[in-house]
């Protein structure tokens, strides 16, 4: 018995109503141990969020294969919804496509922390979900581009922005990364010499050995975790690798030497003259070109040790504190990476699989190990995944659905589609992406995935259009256009069950997600 429950008991004892004496002392120790067990009140949750990876490079982390895939589940048809960070993040914090969110960019009149800001939806996130039901809250990491201003003249219109002391709603705890586009004074993406919001108080960290940022997010993580009280906890640690530009901590400069990116059939596509225009425009890569998609690909591994030690660091404090068996662990990115993938190197944003395939891993209380699942699950899911977890009942507006059931022994029927978004602005260099290819420019596009077809159709600037069709069954790497080949009648089916997946919202997006377009 608690010093705290013995003296409740000591004070009941002393209460002229004898008979009732048992019951009280009784309720009083139930109560008492419901506040100091947070078993008692739900698991805890933390998610690890990397920044542009590409879901191949996870086999480079020995201990998120071992200690989470290999005692949890993976998904290996997981995508996002939305092939750029902001809108991304925003869709995984609130389980929505994007055009309902309406974050549509990283930045600009349509994009960024700023969009989110002004319309008033972080008022309802998965951290005001969980912090509305006990749960002690903890953002550490980058938020949202552009966080908590963008560049001059690239807000929306009337945007008043925060104070730079601004903490979201739902957040007990707040180590949020400052990202202004353009801006080096302001930027997480050079793991040295960046500046963070740390509880409403602006700090500076430098370059010392110690202030590399995975290593500060690992210490912080594992403070947060010691300093448990008497609520469960969810944490979501978001650090900026991969992301280029690509720096690395000394201890692991060189641990892959000589490693290369992946040689798939749609590595240097040897011919796209049946892709859509955009993607003909880049020309095939050169030696040196090669040996940069190599260069970079390598250093993102290396990268990623840090986040992997991230991860180990985590197992061990959780251990140590006696909370690991009642915490799950979700690994994921926002979105993937092109590394030479249809003559592309140094970038994302497009609706192939090397760009829109996410890792995601799952371990925790019930959950099999090592076991892979193969239905289609997307980004959307991870918020009412968590909920669920939590015994939170996520809002109405939410557009996912939980995955528990997928690890279950009767999984039930699931989605057979999915919708990929994306709305350009002006040129790469408005992203604040100067780093990526700038040979090619993406249109806007939407794009169904389903279990066994890519349908893309592409809206250019001047009003023109274009289409893919992949049947991934016969073509997993994405090499033949079947759109000129394929009966109209198919086609238009597909591009009415686009139109029905970009206007749905809530459950209605369930119900088309369920469907096959007409002919399949």
């Amino acid at each position: 018995m608690t010093a705290l429950a013995a003296a409740a008991t000591r004070h009941v004892v002393k209460s002229p109503v004898r008979p009732f004496y048992p019951f009280i002392a009784a309720l009083v120790l139930l109560t008492l141990n419901a506040c100091t067990n947070p078993a008692k009140l739900g698991p805890n949750v933390i998610v690890i969020m990397t920044d542009d990876q590409a879901e191949s490079l996870s086999a480079f982390m020995p201990t998120v294969q071992r200690e989470l895939a290999g005692k949890g589940v993976s998904f290996g048809e997981a995508f996002t919804t939305n092939t750029l960070c902001c809108p991304a993040r925003t869709s995984v914090l609130r389980g929505q496509y994007v055009h309902n969110h309406q974050v549509f960019s990283n930045g600009g009149p349509q994009g960024g922390f700023p969009k989110l800001y002004q319309s008033g939806f972080e008022a309802s996130t998965l951290a005001t979900w969980l912090q509305g039901a006990g749960y002690r809250t903890a953002l550490m990491g980058k938020y949202l581009n552009a966080y908590p201003f963008g560049p001059e003249g690239e807000n929306p219109p009337d945007y008043r922005a925060p104070r730079e002391s601004y903490v979201p709603p739902g957040w007990s705890e707040w180590f949020g990364f400052f990202d202004v586009p353009k801006d080096d004074r302001n930027t997480p993406y050079r793991m040295y010499d960046y500046r963070v919001n740390d509880n409403g108080r602006s700090v500076w960290y430098g370059h010392r050995k110690d202030e590399y940022q995975t290593d500060v997010l690992a210490e912080r993580a594992a403070r947060f975790i010691r300093q448990r009280r008497s609520a469960p906890f969810f944490l979501l640690l978001t650090p900026t690798a991969p992301h280029l530009p690509t720096v690395i901590a000394e201890r692991h400069k060189g641990t892959f030497a000589g490693t290369t990116a992946p040689r798939s059939p749609a590595f240097n596509e040897a011919d796209t003259t049946d892709k859509p225009r955009w993607v003909r425009a880049a020309p095939p890569l050169n030696d040196a070109e090669v040996a940069r998609v190599d260069a970079i690909y390598r250093k993102q591994a290396e990268m990623l040790l840090g986040v992997d030690e991230l991860v180990e660091t985590l197992l061990e404090t959780l251990a140590t504190s006696g909370q690991l068996q009642n915490t799950y662990l979700i690994f994921t990115s926002d979105h993937g990476w092109h590394s030479g993938e249809h003559r592309l190197d140094k970038m994302k944003l497009t609706p192939y699989a090397a760009s829109s395939r996410i890792p995601l891993v799952i371990r925790g209380p019930g959950v099999p190990a090592g076991k892979v699942l193969d239905p289609l699950v997307l980004n959307t899911d991870i918020a009412p995944t968590i909920a669920e977890l939590a015994g939170v009942e996520p809002p109405a507006f939410v557009d996912g659905r939980s995955l528990t059931p997928l690890w279950s022994n009767a999984p039930p029927p699931w989605r057979q589609t999915g919708l990929i978004e994306f709305w350009p602005r002006r040129t790469l260099e408005d992203y604040g992406l100067e780093h990526l290819n700038t040979q090619v420019a993406v249109p806007q596009y939407r794009a169904v995935r389903s279990t066994r077809h890519l349908y893309v159709e592409y809206t250019y600037g001047d009003g023109s259009t274009e289409g893919e069709l992949y049947d991934l069954a016969r073509d997993p790497f994405e090499l033949e256009n079947l759109y000129s080949r394929t009966d109209p009648d198919l086609l238009a089916a597909f591009s009415r069950h686009a139109e029905r997946l970009q206007a749905c919202s809530g459950k209605s997006c369930r119900e088309a997600e369920n469907a096959l377009p007409e002919g399949l």
